[in-house]
Parts: structure tokens; sequence; C-alpha cells
């Protein structure tokens, strides 16, 4: 059991706790409710006290209306945070293919050809993995399964890798300018 199961089952009634629940700042909302309820700060000891207590809904609701601004402030440091998670794996992207760039502008071939060489490779098991599963009668296994799903997986990345998408693009572009729109609201801290 997680903060986010109980996130769901609270969003029924309370549905701001509910939705701070369900993210990033999951625990600290937890903690609160957990205090409210005089149980232990853990989603089981949480889940049944409110599943034991027949005015739950009641203490729920009544918690979230008299500290709604706490409530609200909560749910937006949590997308915050979820921003900046999505900046940093974006900014992660940036910065590999700059190095590829940089790379060969200082004249190191080799070390920008182990980007080919790895995307070359993960692409060749792949392909060999499907043919494998496709054209020959051996039973892959759930091993084989298994690690036809990782090439696969590791195939998308690479295509991505270099020919991009419009799609990651637009999101994040979406998510740089929610960043910058979140700065105006949200204080650090």
């Amino acid at each position: 059991m997680s903060w986010k199961d109980i996130g769901k089952a609270v969003a029924k009634t309370a549905p701001l706790i509910g939705s701070v629940l369900g993210g990033p700042a999951g625990g600290a909302a937890g903690t609160l409710i957990a205090a409210a309820f005089g149980v232990k700060d853990e989603p089981a000891a949480v889940a049944q006290a409110i599943q034991k207590d027949p005015e739950a809904a009641l203490k729920l609701r009544e918690l979230e209306l008299r500290h709604k601004e706490r409530w609200e402030e909560l749910r937006l440091k949590g997308e915050a945070l979820a921003l900046e998670e999505k900046k940093a794996l974006l900014q992660d992207k940036a910065n590999a293919r700059s190095r590829e760039i940089e790379l060969v502008k200082a004249g190191d071939r080799k070390g920008a050809a182990m980007t080919h060489v790895v995307a070359l490779l993960v692409i060749a098991g792949f392909l060999g993995a499907l043919w494998a599963l496709l054209f020959t009668d051996a039973d892959p296994g759930e091993a084989g399964l298994l690690l036809i799903g990782q090439l696969s997986t590791a195939f998308g990345v690479a295509v991505a890798y270099y020919l991009g998408s419009s799609l990651g693009s637009k999101a994040k572009d979406a998510t740089i300018a929610g960043l910058g729109k979140m700065r105006g609201r949200v204080q650090p801290g």
C-alpha cells in the first residue's frame, strides 16, 4: 500500500487531499493525515484508521476545508517538484547530444563514434532477437521475452535519440513554459 493508493480512496471525499496524496508531496500529506487520526506515519496505518473510523469521511473533509491553503500549497509544491524532475530529464537528454557535438568539435572521433556503435549494437540485437522470435520454432521462454522487451525499449530510445520527436519537443516546450509560470507562484523551500 502506498500514499497514492490512499489518495485514490480519499479523493472521493476530499479531492484536494487525494490529489496531494497521489502526487510527489504524498508523504507530507500522509504525515498530516496520520496526525489527524492519531496513528503512525505509514500508509497501512492511515488506511486502517480510515477504514475503521465511521466518521473518517467527515474528518477528512473537515481537515481539507480547515487547512485548504496548506493543502493547496502542498499540491503546488508537488507539481513544482514534478516539473523540476521533467526539466532534469530533458536537460539530461540535451546534455547527451551536446556531449557528442563537443567531442566532434574537439576532434575526438572515437568518443563520438561510441554512441553510434552502441546504437548499432542495440538495433542489431533487437532485430536479431525479433527475427529469431518470428522465424524460428525455438521457444524463447520468459527470460527470452524479457530480453526482447528490454531490447525493444532500447531500440526505441536509440531511434528517438537520432530522429528526435516533435511530440517530445512539444512536451519539453510545455514543461519549460510551465516552470516559468510556477516560479512566479511557488517559492522553493
